[in-house]
């Protein structure tokens, strides 16, 4: 009955281990990595451009739409841009003295660069 008691013991143990090997490895981890905007103001015009990691921002938009949005090519297509925009004024509000400012996206870019977890989205807002 001692011995029964221990592997029944040991095979719990390896079944918890196991469950929390798989639970680990499912997740996609990358390095740290930190996207960057740059704000250029002019007597009327703000111009901002962000740089994000188009994995991040995939992820993100797929949440938002519920439904996958892959970053592929060198452009976001329009269906994208249209998601990408109603999240971005959701979540975002740009106000100077407190008076709310209104933003329209003028251009977007993907970098060519082949790996997803390098790839990068520079949005440009005025």
């Amino acid at each position: 009955m001692n011995i029964s008691l221990k592997s029944n013991k040991r095979l719990f143990v390896f079944a918890c281990l196991t469950v929390l090997l798989v639970i680990v490895s499912s997740f996609r981890l990358h390095e740290i990595k930190i996207s960057t905007s740059e704000v250029t103001i002019t007597n009327t015009t703000a111009k901002i451009h962000i740089k994000l990691f188009a994995d991040d921002l995939a992820s993100c938009l797929s949440q938002f739409t519920k439904k996958h949005v892959p970053f592929e090519g060198t452009t976001v297509d329009a269906k994208t841009l249209v998601s990408l925009n109603q999240y971005i004024k959701r979540n975002f509000a740009l106000s100077v003295n407190n008076i709310p400012l209104t933003y329209e996206i003028s251009n977007s870019v993907i970098d060519n660069n082949q790996d997803e977890q390098l790839k990068t989205i520079e949005l440009i807002y005025v």
